[in-house]
Formats: structure tokens, C-alpha cells, sequence
């Protein structure tokens, strides 16, 4: 069967969400005081953010 090219791009779409899924839990662990139920997500990403280098 040939592999064509949205099914490689299929594939990196799930590769982001598990990227993505890893950063959001993990990253909170860098960053001193984050607390989600206050906080976006987009903070631990942020230019000045502890845990930019995680993210």
C-alpha cells in the first residue's frame, strides 16, 4: 500500500498533540507559584517565563 502524503502529515498531527500534551504537563513543574486554575496555559511559554527553555 502507498503512502501518500496527507497520511504523513496525519501522522505529524498526532506527534504535535503528544508534544504539546507532554509540554503542558511537565512544564508547570519549572515555573514557581503557576497555578492553572488562574493562569493560561499560554504563561508558561511566555518570553520571561521560568520554564520557557522546558517548554
Amino acid at each position: 500500500m502507498k503512502r501518500t502524503l496527507i497520511n504523513y502529515l496525519g501522522l505529524l498531527g498526532v506527534v504535535s498533540l503528544l508534544s504539546y500534551t507532554a509540554a503542558v504537563i511537565f512544564s508547570p513543574s519549572a515555573y514557581p507559584g503557576y497555578n492553572w486554575m488562574e493562569q493560561a496555559v499560554s504563561d508558561l511559554s511566555a518570553n520571561n517565563a521560568p520554564s520557557k527553555m522546558l517548554w
